[in-house]
């Protein structure tokens, strides 16, 4: 189930179901973001050095929003760290921002800290195997694009940039 609230569709990231508790427990909800929204909004570029960055996410730990893939992710590492089992013990289960948001396959799975955890579930679904990889579908993306920039909008907002990945394998 979804919320609506102020004419937009949201989704909490703490519950399995969404229900109007949720507001009133001030879980941290993930705006749901159509597909003809985000290309209205990000896909007016012409090349795509010249993209905004597409901050549509929420941290389900503390509700920070406005957060990109990337930034998202810098964030969990940072702000709300695993492998320390006092730190482990006080992060609930959530479900992944991204998954929610587009309703990919399984968002309304909790992804609790045994599981490997929100982090791990980003590395393994939101990102490739190698920065080459990630290069070249990006590039295979935004060459073939045709009809409007659904692939790469998508594409784009779905999964962690190079830096990153490279950054987390190095570290």
């Amino acid at each position: 189930m979804s919320l609506f609230l102020n004419g937009r569709t949201y989704s909490c990231l703490v519950c399995p179901k969404s229900s109007p508790s949720c507001t009133d427990q001030h879980h941290p909800l993930q705006r749901l973001i159509s597909y003809d929204e985000l290309l209205a909004k990000y896909a007016r570029k012409v090349n795509r050095d010249q993209y905004d960055p597409i901050g549509i996410y929420t941290c389900p730990y503390c509700a920070l929003d406005r957060l990109t893939v990337d930034a998202l992710y810098e964030h969990l590492r940072d702000a709300h760290p695993v492998g320390r089992s006092d730190i482990e013990q006080l992060l609930p289960a959530v479900r992944c921002p991204i998954c929610v948001c587009f309703r990919l396959e399984n968002s309304p799975a909790l992804l609790g800290q045994r599981s490997g955890g929100l982090l791990e579930h980003m590395l393994s679904r939101h990102c490739f195997a190698s920065t080459h990889q990630y290069r070249d579908e990006l590039k295979l993306r935004s060459d073939f694009c045709c009809d409007g920039e659904f692939e790469l909008i998508r594409f784009m907002a779905t999964y962690l940039p190079p830096a990153i990945i490279s950054s987390e394998i190095e570290a």
